[in-house]
């Protein structure tokens, strides 16, 4: 028997087994589910930069939350960036979100964010072009967000700007240098100390400590260390000399320096397994948070990292632990459709999804629902027993694709629980994100 033949039946058979009237056919069960999402959407236009304030009115539910994470199904879809873009938007003028948080990294945003404080469209594209690491982020849509920030700061009090800001840990590429530069300046005794450490800690995450054994990674970690507390022990001179916004960002780039050194030399920091890069981007956001008075904030990154997933490890389960009920994450679904990623053998290309979803994932079921593409809330799904059951299975599954992609579709359903996201937004068709 075929392989998918043989998922579809696992995944029916393990639905409808756990239902609570087993007497119901399979088919009837479905279409039960069918018509729960059709009394619980919210249906939206297909072309997310076109959405008005009264297609977003939904968010105003969620508004008063501190952190709205929202996620994608893909790191190339056209539809999700643009439905991002509005999103923040609307939260921005309606509603006081201030901060922009993204699956970047944290160094070059500070670079970004520079053009976005001063209003400078103009530079926007050379920077995307010149600092971003991320082919994902390369895009006309980011652009365009990118571009709109720009304009909203023109005129606006510091205290009312927009702010770009990156929490991803990958590299080294630029916070030991700005960490020299900012001692060079203001402790120049500490510089001649740490230098060679702070250059060697950027040429090995160049090559993910290729060279290097775990001992010489933790050496590295210690002096790293060593060298954190220094500068902690200077606090009161370092800002007086500029002052306790710059004195924090640039103790955090240590902290940064040490994070990108950890998750590039794939360095396991306990002995139980742990994700170090989501929980890394974690504590980045939540620094980010308290820089801005605790101002509110949207975070942009693929859904399995704003989910609340504990099995993962996710970012989004370790923000929940501090933010608790003032972080709701807002995942994107899709079922079929064009969009980027590397694949074997052609490299970074748009790939397309033709074949129906699986009958009993989450794309199964809203590829049947009426409207084309909707938002709903799990809340109101659980108002309905067929579907409280359902996200109580443990086949519950959707279509998630990251970077890279193999050419088949069915080896890209993730389990989800009922509790790994508040809101879904849900595309039949998406087409592929627009690269530079």
């Amino acid at each position: 028997m075929p392989r998918i033949t043989i998922l579809l039946l696992l995944l029916l058979l393990s639905v409808w087994s756990c239902s609570k009237n087993r007497d119901t056919p399979p088919d009837l069960y479905h279409e039960a589910l069918v018509e729960a999402v059709e009394q619980s959407y919210f249906p939206i236009g297909k072309l997310p930069i076109e959405w008005t304030d009264s297609d977003l009115q939904f968010l105003d539910a969620c508004a008063d939350k501190q952190l709205i994470g929202l996620g994608e199904a893909t790191h190339g879809t056209s539809e999700f960036f643009e439905a991002k873009h509005r999103i923040f938007q609307y939260l921005a003028e309606n509603h006081g979100y201030r901060i922009f948080a993204i699956e970047a990294d944290f160094g070059e945003s500070l670079f970004i964010n520079e053009a976005v404080q001063a209003g400078d469209k103009a530079a926007i594209e050379d920077l995307m072009i010149d600092k971003m690491h991320f082919w994902t982020w390369r895009t006309l849509e980011v652009k365009a967000l990118l571009e709109w920030m720009c304009e909203y700061n023109i005129n606006k009090a510091e205290d009312e700007r927009l702010q770009y800001v990156g929490v991803d840990c990958q590299y080294n590429t630029y916070h030991p240098d700005l960490v020299i530069s900012f001692l060079d300046e203001h402790a120049p005794d500490i510089t001649a100390d740490y230098q060679n450490l702070l250059v060697e800690i950027k040429e090995g995450t160049d090559d993910t400590f290729s060279t290097y054994s775990d001992s010489s990674v933790n050496n590295l970690l210690l002096q790293l260390d060593e060298l954190t507390t220094s500068f902690i022990n200077m606090e009161e001179v370092l800002t007086t000399a500029t002052s306790i916004h710059e004195y924090n960002l640039h103790l955090q780039l240590l902290q940064l320096c040490r994070q990108a050194t950890i998750v590039r030399s794939g360095l396991q920091i306990s002995v139980e397994p742990q994700n170090n890069r989501d929980r890394f981007m974690a504590a980045n956001t939540l620094w980010w948070l308290s820089q801005f008075d605790d101002s509110k904030g949207v975070l942009w990154a693929h859904n399995a990292h704003i989910s609340r997933d504990p099995i993962y490890d996710a970012m989004g389960y370790h923000i929940t632990q501090t933010l608790e009920a003032h972080y709701t994450p807002l995942g994107f679904s899709f079922s079929k459709g064009r969009f980027n990623a590397y694949r074997p053998g052609f490299g970074l290309t748009p790939s397309t999804i033709e074949d129906d979803p699986v009958k009993y994932s989450m794309n199964g079921i809203f590829d049947q629902a009426e409207a084309s593409t909707f938002v709903l809330a799990i809340s109101d799904l659980e108002q309905h027993s067929n579907w409280d059951d359902y996200l109580d299975n443990n086949a519950l599954s959707m279509l998630m694709i990251g970077s890279r992609y193999q050419g088949n579709s069915f080896d890209y359903y993730r389990t989800i629980k009922r509790d790994h996201y508040d809101w879904l937004i849900y595309f039949d068709w998406t087409g592929a994100s627009k690269l530079f």
